[in-house]
């Protein structure tokens, strides 16, 4: 398949598949956890009052989404992809 393509070809094939799987994995991390702990999963503490995402993570979230609300609607868009471990 790639034998035929030439390399720009390869490097936007390669791009748009790796969007689109960043796409399906912010989906499926964004279903998961609002049925574990809701909508507003990024700020949510357990009873102990520990919070399950760091205080560094929330605070970039919650500032990127203040920035640019239209390219972030939810939480999960404005999260690093590094940080959803």
């Amino acid at each position: 398949m790639f034998r035929k393509m030439t390399n720009v070809e390869i490097r936007e094939l390669s791009r748009t598949t790796v969007e689109s799987l960043e796409m399906w994995i912010r989906r499926l991390i964004d279903s998961q956890m609002r049925s574990e702990y809701g909508e507003s999963y990024i700020y949510f503490q357990k009873s102990s009052g520990d919070y399950i995402v760091k205080k560094t993570v929330r605070e970039k979230v919650r500032m990127r989404r203040e920035m640019e609300p239209d390219r972030f609607p939810r939480d999960i868009d404005a999260l690093d992809l590094d940080n959803a471990k």
